[in-house]
């Protein structure tokens, strides 16, 4: 995707540049307060200019993407940018299970619990995140993006004849791209099948990530918000009118299927207000199951037995009832 919304490196240098020679054309013309201000003013400005560039780039470094034989590398295109998976099929209609891991991971991290769904006689499906593991590179992107791209990959990579039921599996952002799916993607086939959706250590709330990432310099979130938004709109020119607070539930969207929450204790990753604004969203739904599991860590739990018992008891019995 080409940029729309932040300057290149090229525009940087000729921004600079620009500022100095104009600053020493005043120092040199005795100007000193005038070029003083110029140098401040351009310095806060390119300042936000990166903090915007880095929060719409995604993670600085790469994990590598799921590399085994038994899951089939997947990819399509959307509005010319590629877009990469894994799957697996059972040999004959089967549920599907989508999985969705999260932020700076990628499908490798989805290796263990793939298995087990495989296990369990389901088909397994897995998204790379644009800029994580083996997907595609961008200088710019938003979740909804990955939104967009898992409803690509579902509609030309899987062959809905072969798929009884749709299930979810977020861990993280994960979680964050299931919620805003639920509502995003409604007329889609695979959306309307879903039967239920597991949320590990969910996120919910893209305004409470940005106040953590902005703690040392909360000074500047205001006007950075502002970039920020700003950003939103021109990278999606095509959506309604979006405000921040459309970035979190419950607004950003709410599964109407029954749901399975395990949330990680004293998370060191995502504030609890994630796990509490969630809780308050769904209130007392009776279709509704969370577990606080001990032992489980927000980022090196791809393996964890309780979490995965749990999830395949909820699973078996949303199988059995769908059977």
């Amino acid at each position: 995707m080409d940029r729309k919304a932040t300057y290149t490196g090229s525009q940087f240098v000729v921004i600079i540049s620009v500022v100095i020679i104009f600053s020493l054309i005043l120092l040199s013309e005795g100007y000193r307060v005038g070029a003083l201000l110029t140098i401040i003013i351009w310095s806060y400005l390119l300042f936000m200019e990166l903090l915007t560039n880095r929060y719409l780039s995604g993670p600085l470094t790469r994990k590598g993407g799921l590399e085994d034989e038994n899951w089939t590398k997947i990819n399509t295109t959307y509005d010319g940018f590629p877009i990469n998976g894994r799957l697996r099929l059972q040999e004959d209609k089967a549920p599907l299970m989508i999985c969705l891991h999260g932020w700076s991971s990628s499908t490798a991290r989805m290796n263990h619990i793939m298995s087990n769904f495989h296990k369990m006689g389901m088909h397994t499906i897995a998204l790379e995140y644009r800029n994580h593991g083996d997907g595609g590179e961008t200088k710019e992107w938003t979740s909804l993006k990955i939104v967009e791209d898992l409803d690509r990959l579902m509609v030309d990579c899987v062959d809905r004849e072969l798929v009884s039921e749709v299930y979810l599996y977020g861990h993280s952002m994960g979680s964050f791209v299931i919620l805003a799916a639920s509502k995003v993607c409604d007329g889609s086939w695979w959306n309307q099948s879903v039967k239920g959706a597991v949320l590990e250590s969910p996120m919910t709330s893209y305004p409470e990530v940005f106040r953590d990432l902005t703690s040392s310099y909360s000074i500047l979130r205001l006007p950075l918000k502002r970039r920020l938004m700003r950003a939103w709109k021109l990278i999606h020119p095509e959506t309604i009118p979006f405000k921040w607070n459309d970035s979190q539930l419950p607004t950003w969207g709410v599964p109407k299927c029954p749901l399975l929450i395990v949330q990680a204790p004293n998370d060191n990753v995502l504030s609890p207000l994630h796990f509490e604004l969630l809780m308050d969203t769904l209130g007392d739904r009776q279709d509704v199951e969370s577990h606080i599991v001990e032992g489980l860590t927000h980022s090196r739990s791809a393996v964890n037995k309780d979490r995965d018992e749990l999830v395949e008891s909820w699973l078996r019995k949303q199988l059995t009832l769908h059977s």
